[in-house]
C-alpha cells in the first residue's frame, strides 16, 4: 500500500462526513478561501517506513493524520467541540 493511496482513504473518509454536516474540508496544496464560518482543514504528517522482515516486504506505513477544526472568532467551543466529538467517533473504530 503506497502513502499516496492512504492518504485518498482517510481524505474520503473525512469527505463523507464533511458533506453530511454541509462544512468544507481545506485540504492540503489545494487552494482554498476562508470560509468566514466552520471549516476543516486536513494533513498528512508522515513518518519514515520501517519494514518487519528481512525481505523488506512487510512494511509498516506511520504518520499522523490531522485534522484541525477551524471556526470564526467569537463562535464559541461546542460546535468545535461537536465536531470534534463527531470526527472521533468516525475514525475511532475499535
Amino acid at each position: 500500500m503506497m502513502t499516496g493511496r492512504i492518504t485518498r482513504l482517510l481524505e474520503q473518509h473525512l469527505g463523507t462526513l464533511a458533506s453530511k454536516k454541509g462544512i468544507p474540508i481545506a485540504s492540503q496544496n489545494v487552494h482554498f478561501s476562508d470560509t468566514g464560518s466552520l471549516y476543516l482543514q486536513s494533513h498528512l504528517l508522515p513518518a519514515t517506513t520501517e519494514c518487519l522482515d528481512l525481505a523488506q516486504v512487510s512494511r509498516i506505513y506511520q504518520g499522523i493524520y490531522q485534522i484541525t477544526l477551524c471556526a470564526p472568532t467569537g463562535s464559541g467551543q461546542s460546535p468545535i467541540q461537536t465536531l470534534a466529538d463527531d470526527i472521533i467517533s468516525v475514525f475511532d473504530k475499535r
